[in-house]
């Protein structure tokens, strides 16, 4: 089982700023942190885990800069290869 190594605290970061500096787009911001939180991705992850333990299988978490762009089948990387959300198709010349 592949995991992307999410940093779901980071990612779920106040946008609020300071009295001196106030954020942008806060509203916005705090929209998407609550969706974020709401998949539970740690839970799943917690939960993927404790299965793969006692099932013996092995649990990989992976880097995840470029996941969506990168060709597993050559290694090839470039913005190209995702033309959309479903569609991959690679762009190795």
């Amino acid at each position: 089982v592949v995991l992307e190594d999410l940093r779901v605290k980071n990612m779920s970061a106040s946008a609020s700023g300071t009295v001196a500096e106030p954020g942008r787009r806060v509203r916005q911001k705090a929209g998407l942190n609550r969706a974020i939180l709401d998949k539970g991705w740690h839970h799943l992850e917690l939960a993927l885990t404790s299965a793969a333990r006692y099932t013996g299988t092995t649990l990989v978490k992976v880097n995840p800069a470029y996941t969506s762009q990168r060709c597993y089948a050559c290694g090839f990387v470039t913005e190209g290869n995702r033309e959309s959300q479903s569609v991959f198709v690679c762009k190795n010349p």
